[in-house]
């Protein structure tokens, strides 16, 4: 933040003093101080808020409001763990659907990719965009 001061660099600054107000009524919320996963889910969260902002303003054909979206998003995700590849996710679920598999589950768990997906956001532990997972288990599970 420092450095985006002495830098002149408003869209920057902007960001993560919002990011960082955020993280702190998360903590205020919580009574206590998030952990990195929680940290990590919040900056999913404001990433997911900018794609829907940029959908929105495309649709309104308002092109400078979704490039200034797409400019924060850039600068929340240089705080982000770097994120797995995609083979290394389908392993994870590979993994997952076999071991709901051993515990009886079947059938039962490829009607729920819910619960698949949950449960290989758990092993990934925030490493992974929850929705490139969810088109990951549901092209493996067709």
């Amino acid at each position: 933040m420092t450095a985006a001061l002495k830098k002149g660099d408003k869209t920057t600054l902007s960001v993560l003093r919002y990011v960082l107000s955020e993280l702190n009524y998360s903590a205020i919320d919580k009574r206590g101080e998030l952990t990195d996963e929680e940290i990590i889910k919040l900056l999913y969260k404001e990433i997911k808020k900018r794609q829907e902002a940029i959908l929105l303003y495309r649709q309104g054909k308002r092109e400078e409001l979704a490039e200034k979206e797409s400019k924060e998003i850039d600068i929340i995700k240089q705080y982000l763990p770097a994120q797995i590849p995609d083979r290394e996710i389908i392993i994870v679920i590979d993994e997952v659907l076999e071991s709901l598999n051993q515990a009886g589950s079947g059938q039962a768990g490829e009607n729920h990719p819910g619960k698949i997906i949950g449960a290989v956001l758990a092993k990934l532990k925030g490493n992974a965009d929850g929705s490139r997972v969810a088109v990951l288990v549901k092209e493996r599970i067709k």
